[in-house]
């Protein structure tokens, strides 16, 4: 969600973590990081880069989503822990 001007000006409560944790805690979980495998850490180079970037560039454009749309996606792009396998 975007709050733009509906954030509260003095920022969020002390105890506001705890409760989103609380209430949200069914769609919540853990898991340990790693590195990046091989074959994943090759694909990552410029030229891989700069057509995901335009090919990005060109879906945002043509199908006319606001960058306000854009989240929950990894430095590569990918949402952590949801790679799907074509």
């Amino acid at each position: 969600a975007c709050l733009q001007s509906n954030f509260p000006k003095g920022g969020v409560g002390k105890n506001w973590t705890e409760r989103f944790i609380l209430c949200h805690s069914t769609c919540l979980s853990q898991y340990w990081s790693k590195p990046l495998d091989t074959a994943r850490g090759r694909a990552v180079n410029p030229s891989t880069n700069k057509a995901w970037y335009d090919i990005l560039g060109r879906t945002i454009e043509t199908e006319g989503i606001e960058y306000d749309c854009l989240w929950a996606a990894d430095e590569t792009g990918f949402q952590p822990g949801r790679v799907a396998h074509w």
